[in-house]
C-alpha cells in the first residue's frame, strides 16, 4: 500500500485542489487530475458517456471526489482494493454548500467554476455552437450565470464577464473560498488512515489465512486435466496469494545442452540463467517481487514472474509460501500433460477409425456408383447397335408402305390400314431418335443460346390444359449458354412431362432460371463433380407425392419408372434422356426429393462469358 494519500480530482478543480494539499501541514497527501466530462450542453453537471480515469498509473488513487461523471466508470483498476468512491449528486458540493447550490439551480441559473470558465471557448466549440446558437441555447436553458468564485483562479471575473456578454446573459458572482473543499479532503484523509490501519491489524490474520487457502487450492490441483487449465488456476492461486501488479507464465523448452536453459523476462528485457535460481526462486532487482520456477522431478516446467507485490516488506515470507506452492504446481502441469497424451492418442484413435470407416463407406458408394455408370454405358452401346439397324428396318417398311398408298386408290379399304401402319413406323422412327440420343451417337448443333426462350416455350407446350399452376422466374441478364436448341428443349420437355404427370391432381411447378457461380468443387451426387465456374442453373419443382430414398437411385435408369406404364406415360426414358442430353452439353443434372414434399430437378449448363466458357 502506499504511504501517502492520493487523491482523484476533476480538472476543473485542479487549482483549488492544488492549493488545499499544499496547505496540508502533515504532508501525506498529493493530488491527481482526471479530465473533465463536462462536455454536454446542460443543466447542472454536464456528462459525456465514459470516464477515461486509468488508475495504473504511479501512485494508485485512494479516493476519487466528483460528481455525475462518476456515475459512468471505465476504470483499469489494479491493486488490492478499489479506491473510495466520494460521488455528489452536483460536483458543485465540493467548493460550495449544499443549499446554496440548490438554492440557485432552482432559480434556472447557470453554475460555473473557474476552472471551467478557462476554457469557455472551446467548451462552446465542443458544443457546436456558434454565437447565435450559443445565444438561443442560453436564453432558452437558464435566467443567467453564477460563478462559485474561490480565489484561486486569477481573471476569473473578467472570463465571467467576456462569456456573459458573448451569449447575452446576466451574470453574478458568489465567493465560496476553499473552505468546503478543505473539509472534503481532510475527511478523506482521515478515512484513508484509519483504513489503513486496519488492513494493517488484519495483516496477520491474512497470513495463517493464505496458507489455509493455498492448501486447498493446491489440493484441487490433483484434479486438473488440461495443461491450460492447471496454468489457470496457478495464475489465479499467485494473484489471490500476492497480488501483484505484474504477474505470467512461461513454460521453459529445453534447449540442446542443460547449462545453456535461461529464461527470458520480456517486459524488462532481461535473461536468468535457469541454474542461478537458489532454492527455486530469484528476487527481482526492483525488490517488490520474484521469480518461482514450476518444477516436477527435476525438470524445469516453467517460470512464474511474480512482480509489484502489494506488500514488499512481507517479501520473503511470500517467497516461502510461493516455492513450496510452486513444487505443487509443477506436478498438476505433470499430470495435465500426460492427461492430455492419452487424450490426445484417444482422440487420434478414434479419428483415425472414422476416417477408415468414410473411406470404406466412400468405397462402397463408388462401388455402386460405378456399376451404375457401367449399366447405364452398356444400355448406350446397346441402344445405339439397335437403333442403327432398326432405323435401317424402318427405312424399308416406310418405303414399302409409301410405295403401296401410291399404288393404291385411298377409297380402297386397306388404304385405311396401311395408313395405320405408316402411323406407327412413325412412333418407331421417334423411339430409334431417342436411342440415338442415349447412345449420345447423334451430331449436335450447338450454338451460343439465350436458353430463356427454349425454357418459356418448353414450359407452356408441356403444360398448356394440364391444370397445373405454374410459376416461371427468369433473372434478367441470364448468361447465354451454347446448346443445341433441339437437343435442349427435349431435355426440358422431358423433365417437364416427368412434373407434370407427378401433379395428375394438379399443383404448383416451380420453374426458375438464374446465373450462379462456384469457387470450388461441387458434388452432383452422380458419377462426377462439378468443376468450379459460371453456370446457368435451371430447377423444376413440383408438388407431387416425391419420391422414397431407396428409388431416388435408380431414376436415371433405363426404362425404370415410377408411374403405371402405358404407351403416353410411364415408358421409363425420360430422365436417362434428360440426362444424357445435358451430360453431352457438359452439363450437370441433380434430382432431389422426399416423399410427401415433391421433386426437384437442377440443370447447371456452362456460360459463355465474354465469347468462351466462364
Amino acid at each position: 500500500m502506499s504511504s501517502e494519500l492520493c487523491i482523484g480530482l476533476c480538472e476543473n478543480f485542479g487549482a483549488e485542489g492544488m492549493a488545499v494539499v499544499g496547505d496540508f501541514h502533515e504532508g501525506g497527501a498529493r493530488l491527481k487530475l482526471f479530465p473533465s466530462r463536462c462536455t454536454g450542453a446542460r443543466m447542472g453537471n454536464r456528462l459525456q458517456t465514459g470516464f477515461p480515469f486509468q488508475l495504473t498509473e504511479e501512485g494508485l488513487c485512494n479516493v476519487v471526489l466528483g460528481g455525475e461523471c462518476l456515475g459512468v466508470r471505465n476504470l483499469a483498476h489494479t491493486g488490492e482494493s478499489q479506491p473510495l468512491w466520494q460521488k455528489f449528486d452536483q460536483c458543485f458540493y465540493l467548493v460550495a454548500p449544499r443549499e446554496l447550490v440548490d438554492d440557485y439551480l432552482r432559480k434556472g441559473v447557470y453554475i460555473l467554476t473557474p476552472g471551467w470558465l478557462l476554457r469557455w471557448r472551446e467548451m462552446i466549440d465542443q458544443w457546436g455552437f456558434d454565437r447565435t446558437t450559443a445565444r438561443q441555447f442560453f436564453e432558452e436553458s437558464c435566467t443567467g450565470f453564477l460563478l462559485l468564485d474561490t480565489g484561486v483562479v486569477s481573471g476569473s471575473l473578467e472570463r465571467l464577464k467576456d462569456f456573459a456578454r458573448y451569449v447575452r446573459r446576466p451574470w453574478e458572482k458568489v465567493t465560496v473560498g476553499l473552505d468546503v473543499l478543505r473539509l472534503h479532503m481532510e475527511k478523506s484523509l482521515l478515512h484513508w488512515k484509519a483504513e489503513t490501519c486496519r488492513k494493517q491489524s488484519r495483516l496477520a490474520d491474512r497470513q495463517s489465512a493464505d496458507y489455509a487457502m493455498a492448501c486447498e487450492l493446491t489440493a484441487r490441483m490433483a484434479e486438473i486435466r488440461g495443461e491450460k487449465e492447471a496454468i489457470d488456476d496457478i495464475l489465479n492461486l499467485f494473484r489471490m496469494l500476492f497480488a501483484p501488479e505484474t504477474l505470467t507464465y512461461t513454460p521453459v523448452v529445453e534447449p540442446a545442452k542443460a547449462h545453456e536453459a535461461v529464461f527470458q523476462v520480456h517486459e524488462a528485457d532481461t535473461v536468468f540463467p535457469l541454474d542461478n535460481f537458489h532454492g527455486g526462486h530469484r528476487v527481482l532487482e526492483s525488490g517488490k517481487g520474484f521469480l518461482i520456477k514450476v518444477s516436477h522431478r527435476e525438470k524445469t516446467l516453467g517460470v512464474v514472474l511474480v512482480d509489484g507485490v502489494a506488500f514488499p516488506q512481507h517479501l520473503s515470507r511470500y517467497i516461502n509460501l510461493a516455492v513450496g506452492v510452486g513444487k505443487v504446481c509443477g506436478l498438476a502441469i505433470a499430470n495435465a500433460r500426460s492427461y492430455g497424451i492419452i487424450k490426445g492418442t484417444e482422440k487420434s484413435l478414434r479419428h483415425e477409425i472414422e476416417e477408415r470407416k468414410k473411406a470404406e463407406d466412400a468405397r462402397k458408394r463408388m462401388e455402386k456408383e460405378v456399376l451404375k455408370l457401367q449399366k447405364l454405358e452398356a444400355a448406350s452401346i446397346l441402344a445405339g447397335g439397335i437403333a442403327h439397324d432398326f432405323n435401317n428396318l424402318l427405312g424399308a417398311i416406310m418405303g414399302n408402305i409409301n410405295m403401296a398408298q401410291f399404288e393404291m386408290d385411298s377409297s380402297e379399304p386397306l388404304s385405311h390400314r396401311l395408313q395405320e401402319a405408316y402411323k406407327g413406323t412413325l412412333r418407331a422412327a421417334e423411339l430409334v431418335k431417342k436411342f440415338l440420343v442415349l447412345s449420345e451417337t447423334g451430331i449436335l448443333s450447338k450454338q451460343a443460346t439465350d436458353i430463356t426462350t427454349v425454357l418459356k416455350n418448353s414450359v407452356y407446350s408441356i403444360f398448356d390444359g394440364l391444370g397445373v399452376e405454374r410459376k416461371v422466374y427468369i433473372c434478367e441478364n441470364l448468361w447465354p449458354v451454347e446448346i443445341d436448341p433441339f437437343q435442349m428443349t427435349q431435355a426440358l420437355c422431358h423433365v417437364l412431362e416427368n412434373a407434370g404427370e407427378a401433379m395428375s391432381f394438379g399443383g404448383t411447378a416451380d420453374i426458375r432460371a438464374e446465373n450462379v457461380e462456384f469457387s470450388c468443387p461441387r458434388e452432383t451426387g452422380r458419377f462426377s463433380t462439378m468443376k468450379p465456374g459460371k453456370y446457368v442453373k435451371i430447377s423444376i419443382a413440383d408438388s407431387g407425392p416425391g419420391i422414397a430414398p431407396e428409388l431416388l437411385d435408380k431414376v436415371f435408369d433405363a426404362y425404370f419408372s415410377t408411374k403405371p406404364r402405358g404407351s403416353q406415360k410411364g415408358m421409363g426414358m425420360g430422365l436417362t434422356l434428360a440426362y444424357s442430353i445435358i451430360k453431352r452439353h457438359e452439363g450437370y443434372l441433380m434430382v432431389a426429393s422426399r416423399p410427401g414434399e415433391g421433386t426437384t430437378v437442377e440443370i447447371h449448363l456452362p456460360a459463355l462469358v465474354n465469347g468462351g466458357r466462364a
